[in-house]
């Protein structure tokens, strides 16, 4: 793994307001207010500030599951295979560490890391690669050898304390699997966000049932879905708040 990305601080440029996504006031950086669902929950659950874990960050801002909780004073761990989004990423949001390395399920070492023509769709998974050229005609722009890092590994260490309020997942293609590998025992995130619908330029999305399996195994309860990803909370905790 390599050692997180610092920057001095630098501002970054903020898109335009989405009010349809958001309460008076406040400003969504997600894709379909993924961040504004997360906050009402978290609130409920009396975390004001909350940390939170960012896989497959993307972008410091934009289509942003974390911006929301970074401009309002929190930070967190942010993880971002491509080496360029992850420079960008750092310099944006200096309070967060940055690390550039794939995640995997149980996987450790080197690999294959796969960008894509459109950048939101960079995988780790060489079948969702070859599925998106193939049906998709979305191209392979580079193959890049990239340090891979297993969740678990990642959680332990960025979390020592095993308090970690709020989980984002968005990896194309190995989402479950990341669900799958992570250890509940350990820390248990109090809400989490993860894609849960296949890409289809063309209109053949599909949602995938297994994060749900998974999570509602480990006393998860649905919270929200905006058709593309879907919010999980610690059913336990809510029950206890509400």
């Amino acid at each position: 793994m390599r050692l997180p990305f610092r920057s001095p601080r630098a501002k970054p440029t903020v898109p335009d307001p989405a009010p349809s996504h958001a309460p008076a006031g406040l400003t969504s950086y997600a894709q379909s207010g993924e961040d504004m669902i997360a906050r009402f929950v978290l609130n409920t659950l009396g975390v004001t500030r909350p940390n939170y874990l960012d896989l497959g960050a993307y972008d410091a801002v934009r289509l942003s599951n974390t911006f929301h909780f970074y401009e309002a004073g929190s930070q967190g761990v942010c993880v971002e295979a491509d080496p360029a989004l992850a420079t960008a990423f750092a310099k944006a949001r200096p309070r967060d560490q940055v690390i550039n390395a794939a995640i995997s399920g149980r996987t450790s070492g080197k690999g294959r890391f796969f960008i894509m023509a459109e950048q939101t769709l960079n995988t780790l998974s060489q079948a969702e690669a070859e599925r998106l050229e193939r049906e998709e005609q979305c191209q392979i722009s580079a193959t890049i050898e990239i340090d891979i890092l297993p969740v678990a590994k990642l959680i332990a260490q960025s979390f020592p304390d095993q308090t970690l309020d709020f989980l984002s997942i968005d990896l194309e293609g190995i989402d479950e699997e990341i669900i799958g590998a992570i250890d509940f025992n350990f820390a248990r995130p109090k809400v989490i966000c993860i894609e849960t619908l296949s890409y289809s330029r063309i209109g053949g999305q599909t949602k995938k049932p297994k994060a749900a399996e998974i999570l509602l195994g480990q006393d998860y309860m649905t919270y929200a879905d905006t058709y593309i990803n879907t919010i999980f909370v610690d059913a336990a905790l809510w029950r206890a708040r509400t």
